[in-house]
């Protein structure tokens, strides 16, 4: 069978005569059904954190009934910094029957993480992707009722989660929230009309864009550049009307559409528009798209000869060596450097895993201390340690 196995693309020969799955998914199904009918998973749950024992659970959650062990792990203390039994188990209710008695106690801790303002933006916008793939009813409730929460985190991860569910019978309060002060709930609002897509919410993001402050206007044009068949024919139209402030909107809406009439109506603006703030936005997004991708990550310069480490040292009367002289200055950075030097020691850390060991208790200090900024970061950071395979505990 392994060879019409390949064949099939289940399976992949690997180096040193190997063969194995191609898709981790596939492994974790057949090993969920397995567990549920020989059982194992206390040994399973024993283990250290890998795809293969998350799918494993998941698919077995979706073969018998794991009441006991889901609230067994709920209830452990075995989540730590990034919550990754809570994200584990809340991976559950979207393969798992509708009528499974341990669902309720998996929405109800989501939820509650959901509206926890501790816990970082990045950890909760991951417990929002599981409630959103949940697939439970009630989803759709809690998302509208996050809309009416004092805190903005909570409006916008609502709005976002509203536009995931395509809730039309959210669209009132996220027209509400598209002129929030917050701008951060706008986009939300803007990319979750959008989303919906109906009439009444489209028409709600062009009147954003038509009425809106500076931030909400561009907020919209973005949003509706990702709706082909109703954003891009608005950007057009808007590119041609009187007011300034959607034209120039527009431009940052065009951005994202990469489409060669998007780029000539670009250059048009550039070269023809008679207000300089809009020619202005149009050549900078043009140069912009002109630019590498600046999401795709750039070696990092060695510590020795990197501006701002060499600054820090010198403000304390120091130098900086290869090897350990500049590791222990990049740790002492992020300990009691300023806002940018701690944000830039993470960005070191991030890419040389094996050196962050030694400053795994600060990061975790930084994820529970109250500097918002801070928290997402320092989350951002040992999410990315973890995944490179080097224990964040």
């Amino acid at each position: 069978m392994l060879p019409e196995m390949v064949n099939n693309y289940l399976l992949t020969y690997r180096a040193d005569a190997k063969i194995g799955f191609t898709l981790p998914v596939v492994a974790g199904y057949l090993a969920g059904c397995g567990l549920a009918n020989m059982g194992g998973e206390q040994e399973l749950v024993s283990q250290p954190n890998w795809v293969g024992k998350h799918l494993s659970l998941q698919y077995l959650a979706s073969q018998k009934d794991v009441s006991a062990l889901a609230n067994q792990l709920l209830s452990s203390q075995s989540n730590g910094v990034m919550h990754s039994t809570l994200l584990s188990v809340g991976a559950w209710p979207s393969t798992a029957p509708k009528d499974a008695q341990w669902k309720g106690d998996v929405m109800r801790a989501l939820a509650a993480a959901i509206n926890e303002a501790n816990l970082s933006l990045g950890l909760r916008g991951r417990v929002l992707t599981a409630l959103a793939n949940s697939g439970d009813v009630g989803v759709v409730a809690l998302f509208r009722q996050l809309l009416s929460s004092p805190q903005a985190d909570v409006q916008m991860l609502g709005a976002l989660g509203s536009g995931i569910v395509q809730d039309e019978k959210a669209t009132s309060l996220l027209d509400e929230l598209l002129y929030s002060p917050v701008p951060n709930v706008r986009r939300a609002a803007c990319l979750a009309l959008v989303a919906i897509d109906t009439i009444e919410s489209i028409e709600m993001v062009a009147g954003a864009l038509l009425h809106g402050e500076e931030d909400a206007r561009r907020a919209a044009a973005e949003a509706l550049a990702r709706h082909p068949d109703e954003g891009h024919p608005i950007l057009k139209e808007g590119a041609q009307l009187e007011d300034l402030l959607v034209r120039r909107a527009v431009t940052f809406g065009l951005e994202w559409i990469k489409e060669p009439w998007a780029r000539e109506l670009l250059e048009k603006l550039q070269l023809e528009d008679d207000q300089w703030m809009v020619r202005t936005s149009a050549g900078q997004v043009l140069d912009m798209l002109d630019k590498p991708n600046q999401f795709i990550p750039r070696p990092l310069t060695e510590l020795v000869e990197t501006p701002w480490l060499i600054t820090f040292a010198s403000e304390r009367g120091m130098g900086l060596a290869p090897g350990k002289t500049s590791w222990d200055m990049l740790k002492l950075a992020l300990k009691e450097g300023n806002e940018d030097q701690r944000l830039a020691a993470m960005e070191h850390y991030r890419y040389h895993q094996e050196q962050s060991i030694s400053v795994r208790c600060d990061l975790h200090n930084m994820v529970n201390g109250n500097d918002a900024e801070m928290r997402e970061a320092a989350y951002l950071t040992l999410w990315q340690i973890e995944a490179s395979g080097v224990s964040i505990t």
